[in-house]
């Protein structure tokens, strides 16, 4: 794929990224041990090192953790949560109810 070396703060990162992301996807079909127990039965290390081997290829680390850093952000998380109150105040009409539709 590339020939992006990996360090191994890269690779401790891009784990715990993974491991993160399959927290997430199974957080709400999953009890949480369940996918603790998942996790320590499988080894995502090469996963890991082929999704940061594929972002390192295109943006530095540096990038990487400062983007991480804001969407971890106080202010980031205020305005998604914002936004995602502001969606659930309205609905979107359909088209059928949508004058002058045409």
């Amino acid at each position: 794929m590339t020939d992006t070396k990996l360090t191994s703060t890269h690779r401790k990162y891009f784990l715990a990224f993974v491991q993160d992301a399959v927290r997430g996807a199974h957080a709400s079909t999953m009890p949480t041990e369940k996918v603790e127990e998942f996790l320590t039965s499988v080894n995502l290390q090469p996963v890991a090192d082929e999704l940061g081997k594929a972002i390192l290829s295109k943006v530095s680390y540096s990038q990487v953790k400062a983007v991480d850093k804001f969407m971890n952000s106080a202010d980031y998380l205020a305005v998604m949560d914002a936004i995602a109150h502001a969606l659930t105040q309205f609905t979107i009409p359909r088209a059928t109810e949508v004058e002058n539709v045409q």
